[in-house]
């Protein structure tokens, strides 16, 4: 009898919990969809949804969930990407796009912990917030690749800085296009992961337990 039992505890420690494999799920799914939407958008320079699916991934299944969901998408995108290949490129935009990954863990933390019964978020704010804070991760994430990219190219911080938004405004199309994608998309997929994919109370604009 002892051995049963040692055998299902055994097993039980190998199993995936369920919501181990949901969050594993969702990270596949997340990062599927940054990587086909990266190759149907690839004829629009900076105007990508994976920086959106990034953070949601995050703010579904935790920082370094996002993290990594970030790093799978660049590993795959820029491998395998029309406009060639380059280690140290490759390298910087995985540690920038992270950015987006850890934010939206750590809000989607803070809005559960901080969450009232039945005070929901209204649609207008979340919008807001969450367009807000893709515009705010877009600049860091724009002037961190550029400096560094300046710095390989050019071995100059400061050229890099200034071909953000010379000879063409790429800088200003990806914050532009971010701004909406968070504002808009983002909010509607988490809508639909809290209802069909996410444990109950895992995912909250505000309606969680404290």
């Amino acid at each position: 009898m002892a051995q049963g039992q040692a055998l299902q505890q055994a097993q039980a420690v190998q199993r995936p919990t369920p919501r181990y494999a949901r969050r594993l799920a969702l990270i596949a799914l997340l990062t599927a969809l940054g990587v086909s939407t990266n190759y149907a958008l690839i004829f629009l320079p900076n105007v990508k949804l994976m920086d959106a699916l990034v953070f949601v991934a995050g703010f579904a299944t935790g920082p370094g969930a996002g993290a990594l969901t970030a790093a799978l998408v660049w590993l795959v995108y820029g491998s395998i990407n029309p406009y060639g290949f380059s280690l140290p490129i490759l390298l910087t935009t995985i540690t920038g796009e992270t950015v987006y990954g850890v934010v939206g863990g750590l809000l989607g933390r803070r809005m559960s912990r901080r969450g009232k019964p039945g005070a929901g978020m209204p649609a207008s704010e979340r919008s807001i917030l969450l367009g807000v804070t893709g515009l705010l991760c877009t600049l860091v994430y724009d002037v961190f690749t550029n400096a560094v990219s300046g710095l390989i190219a050019y071995n100059s911080v400061w050229l890099g800085l200034a071909t953000m938004n010379f000879p063409l405004p790429l800088g200003l199309m990806h914050e532009a296009s971010n701004l909406f994608f968070f504002a808009l998309v983002a909010p509607l997929l988490i809508s639909i992961m809290q209802r069909y994919a996410a444990p109950q109370g895992a995912l909250s604009w505000g309606g969680g337990t404290p």
